[in-house]
């Protein structure tokens, strides 16, 4: 296993992958999962641009509009881990509050996620 950094951004990640591209012949790649959507959408237009889109799948994080789009293309980017940045501020103003307040807070607050799938990308509603 590979392991490059695309630092959250989508033009990195085109060159990065088209670098990975280099080290592994074609055929050699399953899948590529990426920390963030800019990420695995670089990854998705390097792919396309070098002819291997289709063997591997890609996988991102956020619940992007980008990332929306490339699921809905029902292509090589197969899946992302949406986030909803509204409510997760909100959570953080609130467990922030409790702070000021001399309140004692969990040590690990998990948010949840929902896993949007070109299957059900229709019924996501997006941030």
């Amino acid at each position: 296993m590979l392991r490059k950094n695309g630092y959250g951004n989508r033009d990195i990640s085109v060159s990065m992958m088209e670098t990975i591209f280099q080290a592994y012949k074609k055929g050699g790649i399953d899948a590529v999962f990426a920390t963030n959507d800019p990420s695995g959408v670089g990854a998705k237009i390097a792919a396309e641009q070098a002819g291997r889109d289709k063997e591997m799948f890609i996988v991102g994080v956020d619940g992007a509009p980008d990332a929306v789009n490339a699921l809905k293309e029902k292509k090589s980017f197969v899946a992302t881990s949406a986030q909803y940045p509204f409510e997760m501020i909100k959570l953080a103003m609130d467990e922030g509050f409790k702070v000021l307040k001399g309140e004692k807070i969990e040590s690990l607050i998990k948010i949840p996620v929902d896993l949007i799938t070109q299957d059900n990308v229709e019924t996501y509603k997006g941030w």
